[in-house]
């Protein structure tokens, strides 16, 4: 395996043919860690201050998206995969999201070896030297090369749920963008517990209205933040009225296909990955 690791420049942005092909997942994570700031500084998102510390970015999805040559919920979900293996911390709010690279000294740290004194290796830092014996140097090394190594970003998704998750949130951007407007969206995972849980027709259009409702709803964005929680929050009342209408698992024991209303029929088409 290889050791030791070297710093990217950001002049490779300016490089003829960076930009000019979708990214790969590899390719996003590199461009993650040159996006986030050096030093701690100030933007401005729509006329508001945005505070960033070292190893922030403040860059909305959208913004990911164009550069990356991707689809959205693409981003969605390999932010949600870098933030599960604790790569990076995701804090959303109302003018952008900011993200954390949680390691990112492993990444720009501004140590550089020098020289050699007395069989000690001195390492320039950014505030004072610090020594370290060849010997313990070879066994960090050795430590980094072992089962205890940071496992390589190994990012791939199943298409299934992919595809389907893709799907919803075009589904969504068309039909109630105001859902995912709110300050915490629905991730792929929230989206594969959805999947399950709405799963019979009945169901199926329960959370059909339920997202429309919420779309519809005039104070929604100032009133909820999280799009999963209210989600299941609005569809428990209903479920409370009438239980076993709403039994997850559907009862047809004739075996012949239900008849369907032209809403339903609606619900069932638009929210078929579910």
């Amino acid at each position: 395996m290889a050791v030791g690791w070297v710093k990217i420049h950001r002049e490779l942005w300016d490089e003829y043919g960076f930009f000019s092909q979708p990214f790969c997942k590899n390719m996003a994570w590199i461009d993650l860690i040159m996006l986030a700031n050096y030093t701690a500084g100030t933007i401005y998102k729509r006329g508001i201050t945005v505070n960033l510390k070292r190893g922030d970015m403040g860059v909305s999805q959208e913004e990911l998206a164009k550069r990356w040559r991707w689809s959205r919920g693409k981003v969605i979900r390999f932010l949600d995969e870098l933030e599960s293996k604790h790569w990076i911390i995701q804090q959303g709010n109302n003018v952008t999201t900011c993200i954390t690279i949680v390691e990112y000294e492993k990444y720009q740290s501004d140590s550089t070896t020098n020289e050699t004194v007395d069989g000690k290796i001195i390492v320039q830092g950014t505030n004072e030297k610090q020594y370290l014996t060849k010997n313990k140097e070879v066994k960090n090394k050795k430590d980094n090369t072992g089962a205890g190594a940071p496992p390589a970003p190994v990012l791939e998704l199943k298409a299934e749920i992919d595809i389907a998750f893709d799907q919803f949130n075009e589904w969504l951007n068309k039909n109630a963008p105001r859902v995912r407007k709110l300050q915490q969206p629905i991730t792929v995972t929230q989206y594969a517990e959805l999947k399950k849980d709405y799963a019979s027709p009945a169901r199926k259009k329960l959370l059909f209205d339920t997202l429309m409702g919420m779309n519809n709803y005039k104070t929604l964005l100032s009133k909820y933040v999280s799009a999963f929680s209210t989600v299941n929050s609005w569809a428990a009342k209903e479920i409370d009225k009438n239980p076993s209408f709403y039994e997850i698992k559907n009862k047809n024991e004739s075996g012949k296909p239900e008849q369907q209303t032209p809403r339903e029929q609606q619900a069932a088409t638009i929210l078929n990955a579910i």
